[in-house]
């Protein structure tokens, strides 16, 4: 917590953070990333079930926030299923990956 009010030099309050905060709407979206992130995401049913060769088509997007169109399902009986627009971070999913596959390295040694 201390190295976060440090990073925006806040000792109450949030007022810095709060500053330094952008809100994400449809101009900013399109001037951070074009055309790309209406006419070219990725399609992925159900972010939490990615198949692998889902992230690999995640990992060779040419940015590092790749849009993925996924289909959201209604919290309602009467509301149709719809799809949304989310965003991956490319650097945070390497990571994870990584760790990932170094943690399984690691148990597989220690059975052996």
């Amino acid at each position: 917590m201390q190295c976060w009010r440090t990073a925006f030099n806040d000792a109450n309050m949030y007022a810095n953070e709060a500053a330094a905060k952008v809100n994400l709407d449809v101009e900013v979206l399109c001037r951070w990333f074009g055309d790309s992130m209406l006419q070219q995401p990725i399609h992925i049913a159900d972010l939490r079930r990615a198949s692998v060769v889902d992230l690999l088509r995640l990992l060779d997007y040419p940015n590092d926030y790749v849009p993925v169109l996924t289909r959201a399902t209604s919290t309602t009986k009467d509301q149709p299923t719809t799809e949304r627009v989310d965003l991956v971070d490319k650097v945070a999913l390497k990571k994870r990956l990584a760790r990932s596959y170094l943690v399984e390295l690691l148990d597989r040694a220690r059975i052996v």
